[in-house]
């Protein structure tokens, strides 16, 4: 036995298993996510501030014969399997996965850079003076932040600087408290110059072409966006299953998202061909939080824990196994 074997879950097939005459391609598949991932802390456009999505998303492949009977992971084992991640809207029709940098005000103070969260209604409301609409082709398209594959400005030549101030400062938005607004109302009076900038990016968007836009975007959802599977026990160790645990996945921007997992056999895949989706899930809506407003992360299910035992990482919050005085363990 190499020295790497333990790190890998040999399933003991039953007698009835070892009879099966399994054909993979006339296997009936799914996917199940055994835990679900519920929150996360926006991460923003930075490379070393990721946070995760919590709890990490766990995915357990079913194949099922004609008659219903699963099948073990044993007679999976030469099957190449991958689960891959992108991100969608509550809908399940609207693709999120790309942001666009230009129209999200870059950090040009590190003043700038914490308040970037906080200033995202704001921007829209820019936005929406200026009149800016979303034009989206036939088909789900593409998450540009608060623009699409398309971009017209219709009334920006009659926007002044000072309307624009006008829609930032209006005593009815961004509220909540006064001190956040009078803040807020500082900050921009000693960055004028920077809402004119803006503006002119938004301009020279509007005018650029759709390669040109693609470059200025990047990924909503960043991490491990692509898993292959690993073999383990359930909870019942009765018989073995093929899972896909997304440990590194973060979202960059605020809102109310939606995780389609698909499963691809890289065996499938014809020289020169391209992959095929076996079938495919979504998650249960995850809310993306400013720092702000981050409840805070989440543990993880006994699954997942039994998981970890079997040698499939899956992070845990840090105070998982630290009980506090008068909680229960």
């Amino acid at each position: 036995m190499g020295k790497s074997d333990k790190y890998y879950y040999q399933s003991k097939a039953s007698e009835d298993d070892d009879d099966l005459d399994v054909d993979p391609n006339e296997l009936i598949y799914s996917l199940e996510i055994v835990q679900q991932p519920l929150r996360a802390r926006m991460c923003g456009f930075g490379d070393k501030d990721r946070r995760n999505v919590t709890p990490a998303p766990v995915l357990k492949l079913v194949a099922k014969m004609q008659d219903g009977k699963i099948v073990s992971a044993s007679h999976l084992s030469k099957q190449a399997f991958v689960v891959t991640a992108d991100l969608w809207l509550e809908d399940e029709v609207t693709e999120r996965n790309l942001v666009l940098i230009s129209s999200i005000p870059s950090s040009r103070t590190a003043a700038y850079s914490l308040q970037q969260a906080a200033l995202a209604q704001e921007s829209q409301l820019v936005v929406d003076q200026l009149g800016i609409h979303e034009h989206t082709p036939g088909g789900p398209s593409s998450y540009l932040s608060t623009t699409s594959s398309s971009i017209t400005v219709e009334s920006s030549s009659n926007a002044s600087r000072m309307s624009i101030r006008n829609v930032i400062h209006d005593e009815g938005v961004g509220s909540a408290e006064d001190a956040d607004t009078n803040e807020e109302q500082e900050y921009h009076r000693d960055n004028d110059t920077y809402v004119e900038q803006d503006l002119r990016e938004l301009r020279e968007l509007s005018a650029a072409t759709p390669q040109a836009r693609m470059e200025m975007s990047t990924r909503n959802l960043v991490g491990q966006i692509a898993v292959s599977g690993q073999v383990a026990p359930g909870l019942d160790d009765e018989i073995s299953h093929i899972w896909f645990a997304f440990s590194i996945l973060s979202i960059r921007t605020e809102g109310f998202f939606k995780i389609r997992f698909c499963l691809t056999d890289l065996m499938r895949i014809p020289e020169g061909g391209t992959s095929e989706t076996i079938c495919q899930v979504f998650s249960d809506t995850i809310h993306v939080q400013t720092p702000k407003k981050f409840e805070g992360t989440c543990d993880n299910n006994k699954i997942a824990i039994h998981l970890n035992k079997n040698c499939i990482r899956i992070p845990a919050r840090k105070d998982e196994k630290k009980t506090r005085p008068g909680q229960i363990a």
